[in-house]
């Protein structure tokens, strides 16, 4: 968060990261772990592969269809949170 921001833009974060912790959680488990790997620990296609035991091409598929699905369950969160 900027320090510089007005209180009602932490609140606003914060519960933006509440509804994107909350779709993650919905996802399958191989999307949900191909997509911490990726973007929280910034891991490569290819040493997510290796922790995945999967091949690339696999876990870049994986990725793809956790990233579609969670734009679609953040979505739902936000209707559902109105």
């Amino acid at each position: 968060m900027d320090p510089h921001s007005t209180p009602s833009q932490h609140v606003a974060g914060a519960e933006q990261s509440r509804l994107v912790a909350e779709a993650v959680s919905r996802l399958p488990d191989d999307y949900r772990q191909a997509i911490v790997l990726r973007h929280i620990d910034g891991m490569s296609f290819p040493d997510i592969a290796k922790v995945m035991g999967r091949s690339v091409d696999s876990v870049e598929k994986l990725w793809l269809r956790g990233v579609t699905q969670l734009k679609r369950e953040f979505a739902r969160g936000i209707r559902n949170d109105t």
